[in-house]
C-alpha cells in the first residue's frame, strides 16, 4: 500500500473488516504488512522540463508526509470499541529484496507467542499468471507467512479488482492453494472494487 492512498475509503472497509475479525477472534494484536513498493518510476516522454520539475518538486517535499502516514492507522487500534495494539510495518518493499523482506516478517510473527492478525496488504493483490511486480502477493510468501503465525490466528489479503471478469473467484483460488489443507479458508469478502481472502489458522 502506497502512503498517499491512506485514509481513503478503501482503508474504511479494510480496517472494519479488520476491526471485526480481531473481536470476534479475541485477537489483541493486529500486524500489517503494508508492502510498500519502492519507487519505479518511468520518465514520461511527453512532459515538459518546466512541469516535470514543478511536480518533481512537489513529490519531494510530499514524500515524507506519505511516507508516514500509513503509521497513523496505529492509533484505530484505541478507538473503542476496538482494544488491541496494531503495528505497521512500512518498510520499504522490492521485488529484487523480496525474499528477505518476507524472511524478516516471518521471524517477527515467530516471535509472538499468541494469535495475530496479518493483513498483507499489496498494492494489487494475488500474483498474476506472468509478471509478478511489488504491486503483488506470491503463493509462496502467503504460505510462508501463515505457517509463521501462531496457533488460533488470522491471515486477511488485499485483492483490488484486476479488471478481469471473475476476479475474486481468481484470487481466492490461488489463495487456497497457497494453504495448507488444515487451514479454516473464509469465503472472501467484497465490497466495490476490491476484496479480501481471508484464513484462520487452528488453534
Amino acid at each position: 500500500m502506497q502512503g498517499r492512498f491512506y485514509a481513503d475509503a478503501r482503508d474504511e472497509i479494510k480496517w472494519s473488516l479488520v476491526s471485526r475479525l480481531a473481536r470476534d477472534g479475541g485477537i489483541h494484536r493486529v500486524i500489517q504488512v503494508a508492502m510498500v513498493p519502492q519507487s519505479t518510476r518511468r520518465e514520461p516522454k511527453l512532459v515538459q522540463e518546466h512541469v516535470r520539475r514543478f511536480f518533481q518538486s512537489e513529490r519531494e517535499e510530499l514524500q515524507p508526509l506519505w511516507n508516514g502516514c500509513l503509521r497513523r492507522a496505529e492509533r484505530l487500534g484505541q478507538v473503542p470499541p476496538n482494544r488491541y495494539e496494531i503495528k505497521v510495518l512500512d518498510q520499504p518493499f522490492a521485488v529484487r529484496d523480496r525474499e528477505t523482506y518476507f524472511r524478516e516478517i516471518c521471524e517477527l510473527l515467530e516471535t509472538y507467542p499468541e494469535a495475530v492478525l496479518v493483513l498483507l496488504d499489496p498494492d494489487t493483490g494475488m500474483e498474476p499468471p506472468k509478471h509478478t511486480t511489488a504491486a503483488h502477493v506470491t503463493k509462496t510468501e502467503i504460505g510462508r507467512v501463515f505457517n509463521s503465525m501462531p496457533s488460533g490466528s488470522v491471515l486477511v489479503v488485499y485483492q483490488h479488482h484486476t479488471h478481469r471478469p471473475g476476479f475474486v473467484g481468481t484470487a481466492q483460488s490461488k489463495f487456497e492453494d497457497a494453504l495448507p489443507e488444515d487451514a479454516v479458508k473464509d469465503r472472501p469478502v467484497r465490497d466495490g472494487d476490491v476484496a479480501f481472502l481471508v484464513a484462520h489458522k487452528r488453534a
